[in-house]
């Protein structure tokens, strides 16, 4: 057994760890989930190869090689039904089932290859000097049609990244955010049709084009653009609004406020107690006031801040312009007085 192979495929399980712990974190949206569990399936699949290639017997080589295939099984599936959801490209839900029922029918041939030659005609413990002790297939015609079938899969995601790319349509960030995105499914592509070709014998490096995906993806999600576009979304709305914003913890300190709130309180800092602001605004305890500043006039109001489990957290203070109002209020209260004054005379 080669440390270094193994050391390889470990590295490769953590990146692939780190990976589903930083996506599950991200923005919600209607394809992270898909990523979520592609991801999923490239964990499992690079941990059953890590033990694979510990493994000495013909049993626990088979039963790991199975677990593998769950990963690699659907890993490729996620990801094609992750970039639809992303390029909100609506495919027919039966087409979907459809490839899924591959799948699960060819996991099922895999898993219970011992009974029956549809997938493997036969195997056999041997030895390779990468990973000791392997698993020699002598493969069957479902092998190689689904071999084509995944490939099919890979290819059908390329195509949805690469149309954007030839149309020119993207920005120098969006273009980067596609390009990763691409590589990451061609170099396990590549690998895939050199296995099922023959050109790699022995070992199974489709794994490796597993960890080679998974980095393109961190690559991808670090480039601000995938999962970011939503936050990103927020927190320009909340930037270039035109009332203040001003957010405090339970312990009175400021968190954040936005270039609005700065332009009307123009010595707000994090480093004053939101207790202080509340008083040069002039807030009277109640669910709004007004005051008065540097001749316009302001609305404040407060609210509280909750967590998913409705624990208040903080509070938010909007600061909104009326002096438009105000001014407007004046006016027709100096027109009504008007009027009553000619009514009397």
């Amino acid at each position: 057994m080669s440390y270094a192979w193994l050391g390889i495929h470990v590295l490769g399980a953590i990146v692939c760890f780190i990976l589903l712990i930083w996506i599950s974190g991200k923005e919600e949206t209607d394809y992270k989930s898909t990523m979520v569990l592609s991801v999923g399936c490239c964990l499992v699949a690079i941990i059953s190869r890590c033990l694979y290639i510990l493994a000495d017997s013909l049993e626990a080589l088979v039963v790991l090689a199975k677990m593998e295939y769950l990963g690699k099984c659907f890993v490729n599936f996620f990801a094609l039904v992750f970039l639809l959801r992303w390029k909100k490209i609506n495919w027919p839900k039966w087409i979907l089932n459809l490839m899924l029922a591959v799948n699960v029918v060819a996991f099922s041939l895999i898993f219970t290859c011992e009974h029956h030659g549809l997938y493997y005609k036969s195997f056999r413990l041997g030895y390779s000097s990468t990973s000791g002790h392997i698993l020699e297939n002598e493969a069957a015609p479902f092998y190689y049609f689904y071999m084509a079938y995944v490939v099919s899969e890979i290819i059908i995601s390329m195509i949805i990244v690469l149309i954007p790319l030839i149309k020119s349509q993207l920005t120098r960030e969006e273009r980067k955010v596609h390009l990763l995105l691409l590589f990451s499914a061609f170099v396990p592509c590549m690998i895939l049709i050199l296995r099922a070709v023959g050109v790699f014998s022995g070992d199974d490096p489709t794994v490796l084009g597993i960890f080679f995906t998974c980095i393109f993806w961190t690559g991808t999600i670090s480039s601000r653009g995938l999962f970011d576009t939503v936050k990103s979304a927020k927190e320009g709305l909340v930037e270039n609004l035109s009332e203040g914003i001003i957010v405090s913890d339970n312990n009175n300190s400021i968190l954040y406020y936005n270039p609005a709130a700065s332009s009307i309180l123009r010595n707000i800092s994090t480093r004053m107690n939101f207790e202080d602001v509340k008083d040069e605004l002039g807030y009277n305890g109640r669910g709004s006031s007004q005051v008065e500043i540097d001749g316009k006039y302001y609305e404040t109001r407060l609210s509280e801040v909750k967590d998913k489990e409705h624990h208040v957290i903080g509070n938010m203070m909007s600061i909104i312009d009326v002096s438009n109002m105000v001014e407007q209020t004046k006016e027709m209260q100096e027109l009504k007085e008007r009027a009553e004054e000619s009514s009397t005379a």
